[in-house]
């Protein structure tokens, strides 16, 4: 419950908004942040 909460507020909802959309059946989820791609490797 606390990281759910911690991870709400990090994304700019408070937490009183947080467990009031999850009482409601529809709880907040952090939207998936891309894939970045994985640096190259330097040839040598």
């Amino acid at each position: 419950m606390r990281s759910y909460l911690v991870s709400a507020r990090d994304h700019g909802l408070t937490a009183i908004d947080a467990i009031r959309l999850a009482l409601a059946g529809k709880p907040w989820m952090p939207v998936p942040r891309a894939a970045s791609p994985a640096p190259a490797l330097a040839a040598y």
